[in-house]
């Protein structure tokens, strides 16, 4: 049995009673003036099934101050990474690094991390976690690929590039040669 109660509580809730809830509705609007920014009007659509058939919260950035997701125990995702846009910084992370024994393929045994944009990393110097050693273990890796490169660089501006061999021969060219019979 389902039930709506209006006025319920001390007079200002509305109970919905039942085992689920089902409202056939593109957006779910959570808009109380009261709490508006002065300087920013406009619809607050807290949940919305968008055109890809997916939930969004938040939509279009509505509300200004943003979203809070207090104790959150875990993210689900189905696909093969999560995307972060615009985060200036994420603390308390706890991760293990996981690897596995195999045996070919470059891969192998191997945690990828991908970091676009201007990354720092400060790590707690108390902290013996195999992601910190796997993160310090690939920064070492490319700035030893970054002196490489840097070097590299500086050959080919000075004009003697390390992949040209110098050799004593001299070079023939066959159509210009020309041989005597006596």
């Amino acid at each position: 049995m389902s039930d709506i109660l209006l006025d319920s509580g001390d007079g200002t809730y509305i109970t919905l009673d039942g085992r689920v809830v089902k409202a056939k509705a593109a957006d779910l609007m959570l808009d109380f003036e009261a709490r508006h920014r002065p300087d920013r009007p406009g619809p607050r659509r807290a949940l919305v099934h968008d055109q890809r058939d997916g939930l969004t919260i938040n939509y279009n950035n509505d509300y200004p101050g943003g979203v809070t997701i207090n104790d959150v125990v875990s993210i689900k995702n189905r696909f093969s990474g999560i995307k972060l846009d615009g985060v200036s910084q994420v603390t308390g992370v706890s991760a293990s690094a996981s690897s596995s024994t195999g045996s070919s393929g470059s891969g192998a045994g191997k945690t990828t991390i991908t970091l676009l944009g201007h990354i720092i990393v400060e790590t707690n110097p108390d902290d013996r976690s195999p992601l910190r050693a796997s993160l310090q273990q690939t920064i070492g890796q490319l700035q030893m690929q970054l002196e490489t490169l840097s070097k590299r660089v500086r050959e080919l501006e000075g004009g003697t590039p390390a992949n040209i061999v110098k050799t004593n021969k001299p070079t023939t060219n066959p159509k210009v040669t020309k041989s005597r019979r006596g």
